[in-house]
Order: C-alpha cells, then structure tokens, then sequence
C-alpha cells in the first residue's frame, strides 16, 4: 500500500508541477521585450524555480538569475525558459 501511496503522489506532483511550468512557459512567450520587468534573485542553479522536493547537498548550487515578467503579470519567468528571440532582444538592450 505504501508503494502505490508514494506512486499516486509522485504522479500527482509530476502533473502539478508540469501544469506549474506550462504555465510559466506560456507567459515567456507572451512577453514583450520592450516592457518587460526585471528582477535578479538568488536562485539553486539546479532548480531555479524551487520546485523540486529534494535537491543533493553535492548539487546545491546559489546564483543570481534574471527573472522577468509582462507589467501588470504577477506570473515571473526565468529568463532560461524565455524564446531565443525574446532573450537576444533583451541582450541587445542590455537587460539580460
């Protein structure tokens, strides 16, 4: 029973967290390189949103990662999971 406990919520969390992340995915594609928002935090290089339950002390890893969002967006986006094209506006600007 604790097997299959464990299981149902290993699969319950996976399709959570990739409904989490296709949410934020869809909102990198969404936004504007000319209004976005930028904040720098202190992110697990490893796991930039903090989602993942267990993360290694040998894979602990802090730096400073950009994260943007649309104004008025209360939805923030690592910069890593924004399009290329979006990513190298943002550089031309000297944003990112």
């Amino acid at each position: 029973m604790r097997r299959y406990l464990e299981q149902q919520l290993s699969e319950h969390w996976e399709r959570e967290t990739n409904k989490w992340l296709g949410v934020r995915k869809k909102a990198a594609r969404q936004i504007d390189p000319k209004t976005v928002e930028v904040a720098l935090s202190h992110v697990q290089v490893l796991d930039p949103y903090g989602i993942m339950p267990y993360l290694p002390g040998e894979c602990s890893q802090v730096g400073r990662d950009p994260f943007v969002r649309a104004p008025g967006n209360n939805i923030w986006v690592w910069s890593g999971d924004l399009p290329a094209a979006t990513v190298a506006a943002l550089r031309k600007r000297q944003i990112l």
